[in-house]
């Protein structure tokens, strides 16, 4: 090494961490971070990976099952193949000559109060006027050596790196331990590949070697390679032409810093999501940094904007009315239990906050344990934006708007460069060295590593590229160990095209090509709802997956002719679906009928007397208006109202009553002294009761005339018979009761 390198050469510890807080889906993650031994062949072959590695976590002897692909049976190798399986990952994307050392340590560490450090790293060294980069420049060791084609400093590994073993022990709580599987889907526990992979793009050059707490350089003249590619929205310029103390306020405005490398800025305008959230307030209140964030679980405002007055909740219960109102709620809320309390109480949209280590801006609130989606439009709000809000609500009130700016994508500035994550408070562990995280899909170098981004590396690739690196993928030669390249027509967002990890297109990539269904960015799921499947096919009924619009998934068990079972529709079994299903006495299904005869009924019970229908073996059937003590009503058997049925019906002069006959008619009543005998030409006829051909209460006999004009006669023989047959059945029943009485 010359005088002049090493007055170049830089040494760093280990100056960050990266730290798990308990019952939180993100982790945070380290601003300079973990890198591997490398040694790639020039002519674009596979990349020989080498670590020198160290600590008893690697010596575990614990029994595990393997999982995700990893077949280690024991903790300690799970962990080494976890490790080797990230060095491969890089391997193959590299182009160098050299090869690259960390020192890797995976030791127990602890834990501490409120939160777990899972580890952290930093590149041992930089080096300017090195051969093969710009004059003036500066290159962590890893970038320096193979752009020079040596290693400048062979006595020193290029990267220094630790890790927490305790997190899959005592520290286990609140972090789910390490998932060391190779297929990305580690649910609630940390990704042990993802958090390496993470770290190894820090120590290959993606970070800024400026103190973003003071904006000091620690190179007198010239910048590091990552610092190069930064440039400052308020002022429209690059960091290298900026002060230390314009780079400090720099550093803590966020959103206002961007990415100004050409291959990031190609990728983002092809892969990030448009729609960014936007957020106003009438009147407008000043000082607010608008550096809001999405909320996964809920509707997107770009999507389903809203407008309405703002409720600011003095706690986590809604006492007040907020029907058509934007609640913002208290930091101290849990975001999903106050998001369903606002949609349950009728609200128009929800501001949430959730606490975290800066001020500003915003963290963007992921799915958490369930795939509820809250039917209602949100946005998280930033800390100290927050408390601006709420003391100029004391002031007068406030007409809020939720919405998105279709022409903006997330994560990137109005000209599409990628923005940086700027914060307040500034962190050197974390601040300007990775991508701003509300960008869309996830990305692996956000500050908050996330499920969502698994192991995808493209756009990492881009941002290497920007500062320097060249690789093997992607010079348009396809070597041995690529399924294709196509130079700088690669690409992560067109369909069909080669990937810019210089493999074939397939399903899982994130990109929906002419033969899927669909290829979801944020990575293909077999268990969420809603997911596009591993098959790359839509969530549909038969998937096993209760998904919107179902109300069951079964699966192969879906039946349309078990009883109880989950229809192959995705419907739950119900009354006519012509299956007999529990508590169903009959389904016919299309032929259940109220109206016809003997059909099983609507409500899957059968024909029965008393449904309103006339069925086999009834005279009649008057439903509800079926009744045994109503005259002329339909019995409740269902039988015509008749003579003998304890019901005197019209036409019947008496029904069950001792007096009366068969033919409901009462009794011929005993000959009498005063009865009257007809006169000559006369016939009287009494019979004791009303001919069928009279009706009713008329006189019960019968005279015939002869020549002679005897109406008058007859209407007084007529009454004469009546009140005769009248007092002799008095007589009668007074006889019978004291006939009664003696017994």
């Amino acid at each position: 090494m010359t005088r002049d390198e090493q007055a170049a050469s830089l040494r760093w510890r280990l100056t960050a961490e990266i730290i798990v807080r308990p019952n939180r889906a993100r982790v945070l993650a380290a601003l300079l971070l973990v890198l591997i031994g490398v040694h790639p062949q020039r002519a674009h072959a596979r990349a020989d990976v080498r670590g020198i590695v160290t600590g008893s976590g690697f010596q575990d002897r614990t029994p595990v099952e393997p999982v995700g692909g990893n077949p280690g049976t024991t903790l300690g190798e799970q962990r080494r193949r976890a490790m080797e399986r990230a060095f491969a990952d890089w391997s193959k994307r590299l182009d160098s000559d050299v090869p690259i050392e960390v020192a890797f340590e995976l030791e127990a560490l602890g834990c501490m109060n409120g939160g777990v450090v899972l580890g952290g790293a930093a590149p041992v060294s930089a080096f300017g006027d090195v051969p093969g980069g710009e004059p003036g420049m500066f290159y962590v060791s890893a970038l320096a050596n193979s752009l020079a084609g040596r290693d400048l400093d062979p006595t020193e590994p290029d990267i220094i790196a630790r890790f927490n073993s305790s997190v899959d022990r005592e520290c286990r709580s609140g972090t789910g331990g390490f998932y060391y599987g190779f297929d990305g889907k580690s649910d609630d526990a940390v990704d042990f590949i993802q958090v390496v992979l993470h770290e190894l793009a820090h120590g290959l050059g993606i970070s800024s070697l400026i103190d973003v707490e003071t904006g000091e350089s620690v190179f007198p003249e010239g910048v590091d390679s990552y610092t190069a590619r930064l440039r400052d929205l308020s002022v429209d310029r690059p960091w290298s032409q900026l002060t230390a103390a314009e780079r400090r306020l720099s550093a803590g405005r966020a959103r206002g810093v961007v990415w100004d490398g050409p291959e990031a800025a190609k990728l983002a305008q092809e892969t990030f999501a448009p729609g960014a959230p936007t957020l106003s307030f009438q009147p407008e209140v000043s000082g607010l940094s608008d550096a809001v964030s999405d909320v996964a679980f809920a509707h997107s405002p770009a999507q389903h904007p809203v407008t309405g007055p703002l409720l600011v909740a003095p706690s986590c219960v809604l006492n007040a009315a907020t029907s058509g109102s934007v609640v913002l709620f208290p930091s101290s809320c849990e975001p999903r239990n106050v998001a369903m309390a606002a949609q349950a109480a009728g609200a128009a949209g929800a501001l949430l906050v959730a606490p975290w280590p800066f001020d500003t801006p915003a963290m963007p609130l992921d799915m958490g344990d369930d795939d509820m989606i809250i039917e209602l439009p949100m946005l998280s709000i930033a800390v100290a934006d927050a408390a601006l809000v709420r003391r100029r609500a004391q002031q007068s009130a406030l007409q809020v708007t939720l919405g998105g700016n279709a022409a903006v994508r997330f994560g990137a500035d109005a000209r599409g460069r990628p923005l940086l994550f700027a914060s307040q408070p500034a962190s050197s562990g974390s601040t300007i060295s990775h991508l701003e995280q509300v960008v869309r899909p996830n990305q692996l170098m956000e500050p908050y590593a996330t499920r969502d981004a698994a192991h995808g590396l493209g756009f990492t690739v881009a941002l290497l590229r920007d500062i320097g690196w060249e690789l093997s993928c992607g010079d348009g030669q396809q070597s041995e160990s690529e399924q294709c390249d196509d130079g700088d027509a690669n690409s992560d967002a067109q369909p069909g095209a080669c990937r810019s990890d210089c493999s074939e297109p397939r399903c899982g990539d994130g990109v929906k090509d002419d033969d899927e269904e669909c290829d979801s960015p944020i990575g293909n799921d077999d268990s969420a709802a809603n997911a596009c499947r591993a098959g790359c096919r839509r969530a549909h009924c038969g998937d096993g997956v209760v998904d919107r619009g179902e109300e069951c998934d079964r699966g192969a068990d879906n039946d349309d002719k078990r009883p109880n079972a989950c229809r192959k529709s995705c419907k739950l079994p119900r009354c006519g679906d012509a299956i007999v299903d529990a508590l169903e006495d009959c389904d016919e299904g299309q032929d259940n009928s109220d109206k016809r005869a003997n059909a099983c009924r609507i409500s899957c019970k059968p024909a029965r007397c008393g449904d309103s229908v006339i069925d086999e073996g009834e005279a009649c059937d008057e439903g509800r208006a079926n009744s045994d003590t109503r005259a002329d009503a339909c019995r409740l058997n269902c039988e015509q109202a008749h003579c003998g049925d304890g019901v005197r019906d019209q036409n019947e002069a008496c029904d069950s009553d001792p007096e009366c006959t068969e033919s409901c008619r009462p009794l011929k009543a005993a000959p009498s002294d005063n009865e009257v005998t007809p006169g000559p030409g006369n016939t009287v006829a009494a019979d004791g009761g009303i001919d069928a051909s009279e009706p009713a209460g008329s006189c019960g006999c019968r005279i015939t005339s002869g020549a002679r004009d005897t109406s008058s006669h007859t209407s007084a023989v007529c009454s004469f018979v009546l009140v005769t047959l009248a007092l002799t059945t008095r007589m009668r029943r007074r006889r019978d009761s004291r006939e009664t009485r003696r017994v």
